[in-house]
């Protein structure tokens, strides 16, 4: 397994990168980061001089795991994609209780 740090272009962060994942030539791309724009912290009407963001990419491992080929299909509001994921594994059923 290799990991890369890759420079990315994300619209509201600069300078922008992103880790990848190499495992049996296959690339994985993972928690894209970045530095705020300066615009971006003033029309959010933050006092804040630098801000970082980050996203950790689980649509992507998802996408690996169960062979999905769109990744616009997580924001989608067709039911039948989320059913697919059903199971009856305790774990998937678990609570959190107070």
């Amino acid at each position: 397994m290799k990991i890369e740090f890759v420079d990315a272009y994300f619209p509201f962060t600069h300078p922008s990168f992103e880790i990848e994942v190499i495992s049996n030539q296959v690339e994985l791309e993972l928690l894209g980061a970045g530095v705020i724009h300066d615009k971006v912290l003033k029309m959010a009407n933050s006092n804040q001089k630098m801000g970082y963001a980050f996203g950790l990419g689980l649509e992507r491992i998802a996408m690996k795991l169960f062979n999905i080929n769109d990744i616009r299909l997580f924001w989608s509001s067709d039911v039948r994609f989320m059913q697919q994921f059903k199971s009856d594994k305790q774990i998937y059923d678990m609570q959190f209780k107070d």
